[in-house]
């Protein structure tokens, strides 16, 4: 992995601090850095498509490890993606966006696994031995049982566009098979939502448009993937600004 590569999750409470829900995405963070690092990389053949564009389309670098892998372009700019499964079948994924950036801060959702492939409605990261022949669905997978358009969740939007979902209502069914994780669902939402309000205020029209667009797709949880969304977008649009008003440095 190229020095300084490394996926990176943040965000913050409505009070600036850093809560649990943040600590959990370091972690992860920290454990993909650890077992990526020291994973054998080989040659492959790899695909990455997101939002209807193709990234990565080619020879590539891939390093598998317990609990996923990650692949890597072998041309500039640089372009990789981590794929970390989960216990549920599912598995997670991140990108560099935009390409040539050092950290995968780019959530691409929840992935269901397809042959060589791991997709969804608006991501494939696929890996192939050389030599081997591509094949995949010609559809992206789809899990319409827990997603909002799909499961018939009513989102309505404030003036700000800022999305309102009925949480309870959406952790009660995307749990229904195991109720015992309705509460925990609750209170990881309560701390996603003051996470994306607390950074929503600050993200331009453009930036918060895409998110709204976004989140009719999520899944299982939304507000863990809507705060996503907005973060990155937040991290991106601060390099933005930075590049036009670039800080002094005090001594």
């Amino acid at each position: 992995m190229p020095t300084g590569v490394v996926p990176v999750l943040c965000r913050a409470d409505s009070t600036g601090l850093m809560e649990h829900g943040f600590m959990r995405h370091v972690l992860i963070a920290a454990f993909l850095f650890a077992s990526f690092g020291v994973a054998q990389a080989r040659p492959a053949d790899c695909l990455l498509v997101v939002d209807q564009q193709t990234r990565i389309d080619g020879a590539c670098e891939f390093k598998p490890s317990d609990d996923g892998f990650q692949i890597l372009s072998s041309t500039a700019p640089l372009v990789f993606a981590f794929v970390f499964r989960s216990g549920d079948g599912s598995a997670e994924g991140h990108w560099n966006d935009p390409p040539g950036s050092t950290r995968a801060h780019s959530y691409l959702g929840t992935l269901r696994r397809d042959g060589a492939c791991w997709a969804n409605d608006r991501a494939r990261v696929c890996a192939w031995k050389v030599g081997e022949p591509r094949s995949w669905s010609p559809e992206p997978t789809r899990d319409q049982s827990s997603s909002a358009a799909g499961s018939g969740y009513e989102i309505t939007r404030r003036e700000d566009g800022f999305p309102i979902v009925d949480v309870e209502k959406w952790c009660r069914r995307t749990y229904s098979a195991s109720p015992s994780n309705v509460g925990a669902c609750i209170h990881e939402e309560q701390i996603d939502y003051d996470s994306a309000n607390y950074a929503w205020t600050g993200l331009s029209k453009a930036y918060r448009d895409r998110c709204a667009q976004m989140a009719v797709k999520f899944r299982n949880r939304f507000y863990g993937n809507f705060v996503q969304c907005v973060s990155d977008f937040a991290f991106v649009q601060s390099r933005e600004d930075m590049s036009k008003n670039p800080p002094k440095f005090r001594y």
